[in-house]
């Protein structure tokens, strides 16, 4: 994966989420100001001819998932409301 943050934000969060995928070898974050047409198709280029560089990359990002990340955001989203309602309902008592 080329990935290449949103210049511009206040707090970079684009580049946070993507630096340990990153860092760890699973994809390849480039500056807006350096992603051109030269660095894209070097990129590519040397993808193409080292297809083991982009194997380890692909597993290195798999170790990386966490395939039940939308079950576990949820289940925290619903403990927030869980416990907001009841705090709600204890300050109307």
């Amino acid at each position: 994966t080329i990935i290449v943050p949103l210049p511009g934000s206040l707090d970079q969060d684009q580049a946070h989420n993507v630096r340990e995928l990153n860092e760890k070898g699973g994809a390849w974050m480039v500056n807006q100001s350096e992603f051109t047409t030269e660095w894209l198709s070097g990129k590519l280029n040397e993808l193409m001819l080292n297809i083991e560089l982009l194997n380890a990359a692909s597993a290195r990002a798999l170790s990386l998932a966490r395939p039940d990340a939308d079950l576990r955001l949820c289940r925290y989203a619903l403990s927030l409301i869980k416990s907001e309602n009841a705090a709600n309902k204890e300050n109307k008592q």
